[in-house]
């Protein structure tokens, strides 16, 4: 009886420094599964905001764009193209255009320094020498200044020109980016007008 006293003694003293170790296990793990949650939570926050627009310091205010006078049917195949333009431009914010002859219609800008793409303008001349880019369905010619280089479309209508600051480089991708745009809503101009560059 006594031995039976003593195991029985012995096993409740030892399943009871089980539970007290599991206790103490629990207690420590909860802490450590709540930093390690919080943690994880900080750093896939901190890559979102990474790669997300700064739109706080993103300027609001709009853009002056000076804008060609138009015929009725040209502004309306214009403003048909703005109303279908990405609200960010790559990683640049869109931004509200101001001006006269109705800029805000036929007309966008995104970022700081302002990337602005102008609907209706003068058509540029294309000499042999010059490469011109398709990029998707749309081929540009791009002439780079010190400053900024203009993309202008070269087969189409009505031209479509982009105007990108240095500090945006590589300004090609932001062409390519609104290419598919400008094939929907502009219509192609007649072949012997488009550069045979463009057809390579």
């Amino acid at each position: 009886m006594a031995e039976d006293k003593t195991k029985r003694k012995v096993d409740s003293s030892a399943g009871s420094d089980r539970r007290h170790a599991a206790r103490i296990a629990t207690l420590i793990a909860v802490p450590v599964t709540v930093v390690a949650v919080f943690v994880a939570f900080n750093l896939v926050s901190s890559v979102a905001e990474d790669h997300t627009p700064d739109r706080m310091s993103a300027p609001t205010d709009p853009v002056p764009v000076d804008v060609p006078a138009l015929a009725e049917e040209d502004f309306e195949i214009c403003r048909a193209l703005i109303s279908v333009v990405p609200g960010d431009l790559g990683d640049l914010p869109q931004r509200g255009v101001t001006g006269e002859g109705g800029a805000a219609e036929v007309s966008a800008a995104w970022g700081d320094p302002a990337v602005t793409l102008l609907c209706g303008g003068e058509p540029v001349e294309v000499a042999d020498t010059d490469r011109v880019y398709r990029l998707d369905a749309t081929c540009w010619l791009a002439v780079e200044g010190e400053d900024v280089t203009v993309w202008t479309t070269v087969d189409r209508t009505h031209p479509v020109e982009l105007t990108v600051p240095a500090e945006h480089e590589p300004s090609g991708q932001l062409a390519s980016a609104l290419s598919e745009f400008v094939d929907e809503k502009i219509p192609t101009a007649d072949e012997d007008s488009i550069p045979t560059g463009c057809f390579q």
